[in-house]
């Protein structure tokens, strides 16, 4: 079948009801997009696989053609008063994110929260959540392609809306660090910096419990 009218037809099924779909991690979204990340999934990796978080986050400035899709991500001054976003690394070998070496996501079942939705959008309203189909995954998203529906709406909901109040700590987290720049409590501030600023708020956090 023709491409395009595969796509279109993908497109039209969309319209008419939700589709199919089940992950198959095949690595298609890690390529094409960064994936950010906030404090506490930074955390979660670290603690959970015994790794150092600066050898899998990194930080960077959106390019101007996909500033809006970074419009909502808190950016904490680094280098040069430059302010970042942070984020996972790239895999050296594919340009994929650092967990995906050429096989399934390694960090899967507590990967950031960013990548629990995708390819649907998540909307909270009041009278309840909504999923929208995010249409630039019809043309490379695997997953849409499944006989069945093994996305679990339900379950996703909720840790989006754990997410929601992951995102407002780590904003909160954000300012304070960016406050403490400004007022030259934290000299030379580096990505280094910041990872280590906030991964020990956070571990103290826990051996408080």
């Amino acid at each position: 079948m023709c491409p395009r009218l595969s796509l279109l037809l993908k497109k039209v099924k969309t319209y008419i009801k939700t589709p199919n779909f089940e992950c198959k991690q095949c690595g298609e979204c890690c390529t094409r997009y960064t994936v950010c990340v906030t404090h506490k999934d930074a955390f979660r990796i670290a603690k959970t696989y015994g790794l150092n978080p600066h050898d899998f986050l990194d930080s960077t400035i959106p390019d101007k053609s996909v500033e809006r899709s970074f419009k909502d991500v808190p950016r904490f001054v680094g280098e040069e008063g430059e302010k970042w976003v942070l984020c996972l690394k790239d895999n050296e070998k594919n340009g994929r994110c650092y967990f995906n070496n050429s096989g399934p996501c390694s960090i899967y079942p507590i990967r950031p929260f960013i990548c629990h939705a995708f390819p649907f959008l998540w909307q909270n309203k009041k009278q309840g959540y909504k999923f929208t189909l995010n249409n630039e995954a019809l043309g490379f998203c695997k997953g849409l392609e499944a006989n069945e529906n093994k996305f679990d709406f339900e379950a996703v909901a909720r840790d989006m809306i754990e997410s929601e109040k992951e995102d407002k700590e780590y904003a909160k987290l954000v300012k304070e660090w960016n406050q403490s720049v400004e007022r030259k409590e934290i000299k030379s501030p580096s990505l280094k910096k910041f990872i280590d600023f906030f991964m020990k708020k956070l571990w103290e956090e826990e051996n408080a419990l």
